[in-house]
């Protein structure tokens, strides 16, 4: 996945500051917890694809990512 086509606000904190980046796995957070690590501030992208959650640790991204689509616009496509 190429992150960099993520438009990332600068004003929020990422939970995880290398988003996109294969790395190592810190921890796996099951089901019982997850949704008491959520805060209530959370907003989409103006292409709607990504929602950025606010939780204790810092936002994460949610979303699809279709490898296959070509050309992808967020936003008025003129001709």
């Amino acid at each position: 996945m190429d992150a960099t086509k993520v438009n990332i606000p600068s004003n929020i904190d990422l939970a995880d500051k290398d988003f996109g980046i294969p790395g190592e796995i810190d921890m796996l957070i099951g089901c019982e917890l997850f949704f008491e690590l959520l805060r209530p501030n959370k907003f989409r992208s103006p292409c709607e694809k990504w929602l950025f959650q606010e939780t204790v640790f810092g936002y994460i991204v949610v979303g699809s990512f279709d490898k296959f689509e070509e050309k992808s616009y967020c936003g008025n496509k003129f001709r």
